[in-house]
């Protein structure tokens, strides 16, 4: 494990300053956008190794650097402390402790992360709260930047739209979702679910630094610093990890596209949809406006019309007609002077028609 250990740190140190410098020349300059996210090797907050990772938010994310807190040592915790203490002074003596961090499992992230900033920039001045961490004197967080009253008006408002937390970690709208596909590597080589040592957990995250930047082809490498050789089966078989990494992630992506185009062309059909129906409200309007031709001829016909004037058509054929009416008239006339109503089912008398 200890060489092995090694030959993985090697790589993955080399693969760093790679990553770092095409992230120097990619944002043009050292003043890096970046994300930072911690994980641990088992599940909750009792872990007893923890890692941090920063990582580029370019198009292409890389591992910029790694950070790794160990609880224990299970050199220094085996049992022959007791049986043979004098060969375990020995092997204390002469080993590499693995144990770097005696606090909370969950401050391991918090502390990594600040471990990794304070090596990598130079110049702090800009930062009021790491000048006052490296002056050793205390450092006021409460923002005096406005009047109390306008604060006070402001921040309910704030702190129920959003989070300050969760919008402190983010910086021009990066997310960390490379990072936390770093850590399913990781998690692919030490399960969160099985407990591993120390060097265990480091190797895995090495690993991995390699796999994530440029597949796991380079693994290679590794085995002919320790091997001398690398064998044709291996090979095919990183190419076929390659590939089926590949093969999803085209996968992912072509349903991803899939999925934008029929929401853009279901927004599309809505619009066309929604201009057709305006169109036909509009032309109804027209329509309306312009009124029924066969209204207007019907107008004209009653503005000609003579009895609406109140002129007597009444023709000399027409004359016998009027004749029959008044005898109709006569008749029901009689009918009333009986009190038989309009219609009585006892009433026997026949209708005679005057020639």
């Amino acid at each position: 494990d200890r060489n092995l250990v090694q030959v993985v740190k090697t790589f993955s140190e080399r693969f760093l300053k790679k990553a770092g410098e095409e992230t120097i020349a990619t944002q043009n300059g050292t003043d890096l956008i970046v994300s930072g996210d911690g994980f641990w090797q088992t599940r909750g907050f009792q872990s007893r190794h923890g890692a941090a990772a920063i990582l580029s938010c370019n198009t292409v994310p890389k591992v910029l650097d790694l950070e790794i807190c160990n609880k224990t040592c299970n050199i220094c915790a085996r049992s022959i402390m007791k049986s043979n203490p004098a060969k375990y002074d020995s092997i204390i003596k002469s080993h590499q402790c693995e144990k770097n961090y005696d606090k909370s499992s969950g401050t391991m992230e918090s502390a990594a992360i600040l471990k990794m900033f304070k090596r990598s920039v130079s110049n702090i001045d800009w930062c009021g709260y790491l000048k006052s961490a490296r002056d050793g004197t205390s450092y006021d967080h409460t923002s005096h930047a406005m009047p109390r009253p306008v604060l006070d008006a402001i921040k309910p408002v704030f702190e129920s739209l959003c989070s300050s937390k969760s919008l402190a970690r983010v910086v021009n709208a990066s997310s960390q979702n490379a990072n936390e596909s770093f850590h399913s590597l990781v998690w692919l080589m030490s399960p969160k679910h099985k407990a591993s040592s120390g060097i265990t957990f480091e190797i895995a995250c090495c690993l991995a630094i390699i796999i994530f930047y440029e597949g796991y082809f380079a693994i290679g490498d590794v085995f002919n610093a320790m091997c001398g050789y690398q064998g044709y089966y291996t090979d095919q078989a990183m190419i076929h990890f390659d590939n089926s990494r590949l093969h999803t992630e085209s996968k992912e992506s072509n349903r991803k596209k899939r999925k934008q185009t029929g929401h853009v062309l279901l927004q599309n059909n809505r619009k066309e949809e929604d201009s057709e129906i305006i169109d036909d409200i509009d032309q109804t309007n027209d329509d309306d406006d312009d009124g029924d031709p066969t209204d207007k001829a019907t107008s004209e016909d009653n503005d000609t019309n003579p009895v609406a004037e109140g002129f007597d058509t009444t023709s000399d054929s027409d004359e016998p007609a009027t004749e029959d009416n008044n005898t109709t008239s006569s008749d029901d006339q009689s009918l009333d002077d009986d009190d038989y109503g309009y219609y009585n089912a006892n009433d026997k008398r026949k209708w005679i028609e005057e020639e």
